[in-house]
């Protein structure tokens, strides 16, 4: 066969194999969780898709199942991805794993272990602009902030707010901007917090998880700073819109709290309760650990 041919049916293949998963990381990103997790799962157990697009699938199943807070479900794609990314010496695909897995620790309340797994990312070697890097730095971020340790979790930030910068990946930036202001939150620098949010909502082309998390963090922010009337209309638009569209985001949980929250300090009891069952049902809903 010409060589030229060779190279054609290569390309061919590779074309074949990464639009599929190109159209499932698009689900992914969009929210559409479940769309997602039926394009990874199809990828990932055809037998005519390459060694690396099975990969990058098996990945994507346990990435997507840990958006949604199902640590339990997803550990068998992770436990699998991490066999075949072992096999082929594929580091970047090991690194992911690790930062996976890490992430299932973090949501089990393992923050030991969890703290390990990101560390040893950010110490494999990758240039501080890889996302493998920054993932674990966010990841990292976040967990100093749940052990309320506001010093580490500000040095953290500030090195994942320059790089995230300069890696252009405007969702990660986001993700930084809204950490930040979750550590002023966290403060009471509730004006700064504000800040924060605002420059993050204002990026352009943000994946819509990305806007519904600032969206709910910017109503807690009103909240703690006891604007209950703003605070009541981010989260009236904010679940009408996951209710509506994204029912399977993770943020839904958190809306419906402060939402009880905000209704219970006017006086409105009756509301709030109806809040407050709803979020308790999606909490046990969500008792995957």
């Amino acid at each position: 066969m010409a060589p030229q041919r060779c190279l054609f049916l290569l390309g061919f293949t590779l074309l074949y194999a990464q639009s599929p998963l190109a159209l499932a990381d698009s689900l992914f990103h969009a929210g559409q969780y479940p769309e997602a997790l039926s394009s990874y799962q199809a990828l990932a157990f055809s037998s005519e898709m390459p060694d690396s697009t099975r990969l990058r699938a098996l990945i994507g199943l346990a990435r997507t199942y840990l958006t949604l807070h199902q640590p339990r479900s997803a550990a068998p794609w992770l436990a699998q991805a991490e066999s075949l990314a072992s096999s082929r010496l594929d580091t970047p695909a090991l690194a992911s794993c690790l930062t996976l897995r890490g992430f299932a620790a973090f949501l089990r309340q393992q923050l030991s272990t969890a703290e390990s797994l990101f560390t040893s990312v950010r110490a494999l070697g990758f240039s501080r602009t890889t996302e493998s890097y920054l993932n674990a730095t966010l990841f990292l971020a976040r967990l100093r902030l749940a052990q309320s340790a506001f010093a580490s979790a500000e040095m953290l930030l500030e090195e994942a707010l320059t790089l995230t910068q300069a890696h252009g990946n405007l969702n990660l930036y986001a993700q930084s901007l809204s950490l930040q202001a979750q550590l002023c939150l966290l403060r009471g620098q509730y004006l700064l917090a504000e800040k924060y949010l605002q420059t993050a909502l204002s990026l352009p082309t943000l994946s819509k998880p990305t806007q519904l998390n600032l969206l709910n963090t910017l109503g807690a922010v009103y909240l703690h700073r006891g604007e209950l009337l703003r605070a009541e209309e981010i989260f009236q638009q904010l679940i009408q819109t996951i209710e509506t569209t994204w029912p399977a985001q993770p943020s839904r949980l958190a809306a419906y709290y402060n939402m009880a929250i905000i209704l219970d300090q006017q006086g409105r009891y009756g509301e709030a309760e109806k809040y407050y069952r709803k979020a308790l049902a999606l909490l046990l809903q969500q008792g995957d650990t």
